[in-house]
């Protein structure tokens, strides 16, 4: 028969080939395999001792992933899982002995041996409770185990009375894949528009956001919420850009982020599923509206443009729910005075400053001489 190293050497380059790493610790001293065979009154199979006291405990790791999986227990380890499992009355028959992980670490299965009078198998122990045979003995096993990751179909452990189909398995892997690509360049994104000052990091934040939107584009990942804020938070990095860093661009340049932030603005509206009351939704329509309206109001003097901007700014008022989100009616206002609507702009900066004097964005219109006068004129003073 052949030995368990010589089948593990044997097929190791074709699991290498699959991004699997066999890894092993240092043998077991055979005094720990023998005080667990007389504190249990089990004694292992003779290809399971001679392996882990020769070769050591053998797992593996996924190298696109750096996760562990299948990593066998130290026979001290095993003790003490059966110990508790033992401490809890009516929990274990006596019969299953786990020696090895069936999947990930943080998983609660396991692959066990199950002794039935004399005889010694190899099953799967999971945490549910069920117990299925693998192989009887545990030379096989690891035979089975080892091929199994030859062609990747250990990913179907779970399900093995469904056909194994690799390239369904490959699709679904490539997904992840993506989607955690996607999220950590999502991630990589926001550290550099946390720096709202910075002109470099802010460009740089807009280059991760346009890879995020890619994988969606290209429908690698599909994920609405994602792909919604991603879109948001150009349209707030445009807003850091211009209002932050203003003083870095020529005019041209600022005519082209007025240009862009209007466009992507216009672009995250789109992605606001309709009638929607969530309120992450809300709030994207609240400050891309703001955003909207404010950039093409300031980019223009056709009035056609005002009155339209003036419609956009609407919209994010009717989504207003408290106090915080009166920064709407500052853009309307500003607009209906480019409109020389001034009756309109001044009755909304009296009836907000009357209930809230402090407002910050009104304050400038307390020493207003023209918002003053008509105070006088409406007998408001």
């Amino acid at each position: 028969m052949e030995k368990i190293i010589d089948i593990i050497r044997r097929l190791e380059p074709e699991i290498n080939n699959q991004g699997i790493l066999i890894e092993f610790t240092d043998p077991i001293e055979m005094q720990e395999v023998r005080d667990f065979e007389a504190d249990f009154g089990f004694t292992f199979p003779e290809d399971y001792t001679e392996f882990i006291t020769t070769h050591g405990l053998m797992g593996f790791k996924i190298l696109k992933s750096d996760k562990q999986m299948c990593d066998m227990y130290d026979p001290v380890i095993i003790a003490e899982e059966l110990e508790d499992v033992r401490d809890l009355e009516g929990e274990w028959s006596g019969q299953i002995f786990i020696f090895q992980k069936f999947s990930s670490p943080d998983s609660f299965d396991f692959y066990a041996f199950r002794r039935t009078g004399t005889v010694i198998d190899v099953v799967s122990y999971l945490d549910d409770g069920g117990v299925s045979f693998i192989a009887a003995t545990f030379t096989e096993h690891i035979e089975l185990l080892l091929k199994s990751m030859t062609d990747g179909s250990y990913r179907n452990k779970y399900n093995n009375y469904i056909q194994y189909d690799k390239a369904a398995f490959d699709a679904k892997e490539q997904e992840v894949e993506y989607r955690y690509a996607m999220q950590r360049t999502f991630q990589e994104a926001g550290t550099y528009l946390n720096n709202t000052k910075d002109k470099v990091r802010l460009q740089k934040a807009l280059e991760l956001y346009d890879e995020v939107i890619e994988y969606f584009r290209t429908g690698k990942v599909v994920d609405d919420h994602f792909l919604l804020s991603a879109n948001e938070l150009k349209v707030w990095t445009y807003s850091y850009l211009l209002g932050y860093c203003r003083q870095d661009f020529i005019a041209a340049e600022i005519f082209a982020l007025q240009q862009a932030v209007i466009e992507q603005s216009q672009h995250t509206l789109t992605l606001i599923p309709a009638n929607s009351n969530h309120h992450y939704h809300k709030n994207v329509m609240r400050v891309v509206c703001n955003t909207l309206a404010w950039y093409m109001a300031e980019s223009t003097e056709q009035k056609e443009v005002l009155e339209n901007a003036l419609g956009i700014i609407q919209q994010g008022i009717d989504h207003i729910e408290t106090e915080q989100h009166y920064f709407l009616y500052d853009t309307q206002v500003r607009i209906l005075l480019r409109l020389e609507r001034t009756e309109e702009a001044y009755k909304i900066v009296h009836d907000i400053l009357n209930l809230l004097p402090g407002f910050a964005d009104f304050q400038d219109f307390k020493t207003d001489e023209r918002y003053n006068e008509w105070l006088k004129k409406n007998g408001n003073v």
